[in-house]
């Protein structure tokens, strides 16, 4: 069993942030989110290029996340 990682204020902001550019349809706006989000790859958040986009399915089908993405984040550790 996984342990679900903190999410510090402005991580947990940038989430929130990544998850309005995708509902806007913004793009561009979107591909700078991932771009941080593999930065934080080796450390925050330790996924691949897939699990990158197996995350990004998930904040584009939980819009409800903005409350439960520290656990969105323990399911993705999860699998």
């Amino acid at each position: 069993m996984s342990v679900p990682i903190k999410l510090s204020g402005s991580e947990r902001k940038f989430m929130v942030d990544r998850l309005k550019a995708d509902r806007n349809n913004h793009q561009s706006e979107a591909n700078l989110f991932d771009l941080q989000l593999r930065k934080w790859g080796s450390k925050k958040i330790p996924v691949g290029t897939e699990r990158i986009e197996e995350y990004r399915k998930m904040l584009n089908h939980h819009e409800e996340c903005v409350c439960n993405i520290d656990r969105l984040i323990a399911k993705l550790h999860a699998h």
